[in-house]
């Protein structure tokens, strides 16, 4: 079992986005939408009704999405590559890779 820990907080956008257009085929406007989708996303923390400062986010998929797990994946797909070069079965499901 390969447990990759917090996968969907470390996902970089530019990774994310070159292997979406040359691995995957995406390309002109639905990239645009996928950045679109990831760009710009801050968080904060609230304790005792007191906000912190937004900070931007810079890695990672939005937590919850429909998209995040897709994306994961398509992150990861290298993984898979290396793993078939020595010919062993494996099963992959966002973060987690059964070989």
């Amino acid at each position: 079992m390969l447990d990759l820990p917090a996968a969907f907080d470390v996902i970089d956008y530019p990774i994310l986005m070159k292997r979406l257009e040359f691995s995957f085929g995406i390309k002109e406007k639905a990239l645009t939408w996928v950045k679109s989708y990831v760009a710009d996303r801050t968080q904060y923390i609230s304790v005792a009704n007191k906000k912190s400062p937004d900070v931007g986010l810079l890695f990672g998929v939005p937590p919850g999405s429909v998209l995040g797990p897709t994306n994961c994946c398509m992150y990861t797909k290298p993984v898979g590559e290396i793993i078939k070069r020595y010919n062993i079965k494996y099963h992959c499901y966002t973060d987690d890779i059964q070989v």
